[in-house]
């Protein structure tokens, strides 16, 4: 989904190519809603956010004059296909480190979602998926305890989740036991209004899976509209993985 912003007489943005770093900083602060976490969004925590999503695409190889013209978007309010449920990727690509496989889909803009996958070292019959990890492991023949899991959404434009840890039974009901922190990295163009993480479902039952969800309302950047984002923990038939807008599981 992407949002077009009209003209701004406060704000401002570079051109592609050699006038770096970009910038989109309005003159006068947001006024954001009642209850609101973020009161302003400074030009220096601007560009703390966009080196972070530059160092995330330099990592999985985005040519830098790419990058330039993804953010320079995002900074206008138009999101990249990646941030799109309806897109397909036209790659995807598979590595790993010591801790974790990569999957990195691509799209045909230039941007792209990376979805982490964490090696099992749990109990025979569980298994780590996509966008959890750091998990600490214990329990019985009987279960499996998760704990300190990060679920983590990460794409050219966002960056941000929450800990959480669950408890999957061989037998039984599988249920979340706790939802910890939340988390944002880093967002590009977009204010956060305000977030909220809660325990939908405890416990697995017939027909529904135990859920955690953190739901995030962005401003759009210059005051031009508003988006919704989240991920969620699912947690039930003796597995767990990561769900958001533009993939299931």
């Amino acid at each position: 989904m992407s949002i077009t912003p009209a003209a701004s007489a406060g704000s401002r943005v570079s051109t592609l190519g050699t006038d770096r770093p970009i910038e989109f900083c309005p003159e006068e602060p947001l006024v954001e809603s009642e209850g609101a976490l973020d009161t302003t969004v400074g030009c220096d925590d601007q560009q703390d956010d966009i080196a972070q999503s530059r160092a995330f695409m330099t990592e999985f190889g985005v040519p830098e004059d790419t990058q330039d013209e993804l953010i320079t978007n995002a900074l206008a309010g138009v999101l990249p296909l990646s941030e799109d449920p309806s897109a397909e990727p036209v790659s995807t690509e598979s590595g790993e480190n010591s801790d974790s496989t990569f999957q990195v889909l691509r799209y045909s803009d230039g941007s792209l979602a990376v979805r982490e996958i964490e090696k099992s070292t749990a109990a025979s019959g569980t298994r780590g998926v996509q966008a959890v990890t750091g998990c600490s492991h214990s329990g019985t023949t009987h279960f499996t305890t998760y704990s300190g899991c990060k679920i983590h959404y990460r794409t050219v434009v966002f960056s941000y989740g929450f800990y959480a840890s669950f408890r999957i039974y061989g037998s039984g009901n599988d249920s979340v036991i706790s939802a910890g922190s939340k988390f944002q990295e880093y967002s590009i163009g977009h204010s956060r209004l305000d977030w909220r993480l809660r325990i939908i479902n405890q416990t697995e039952d017939p027909g529904n899976n135990a859920h955690i969800e953190l739901s995030i309302r962005y401003l759009i950047l210059p005051s031009v509209g508003e988006i919704q984002k989240g991920v969620r923990l699912r947690v039930g038939s003796n597995k767990y993985c990561q769900k958001t807008n533009t993939s299931n599981c």
